[in-house]
């Protein structure tokens, strides 16, 4: 995980942050700002 977020792009830093987010909480709040 923490190599992810030092070498991986900012895309992909927070696409698997809202699906850790996802996959713990129901209805996680950073979905709308997807929208």
């Amino acid at each position: 995980m923490a190599y992810r977020r030092r070498h991986g792009s900012n895309k992909m830093l927070v696409i698997n942050d809202i699906a850790t987010l996802v996959k713990k909480a129901p209805k996680p709040p950073h979905l709308e700002y997807i929208n």
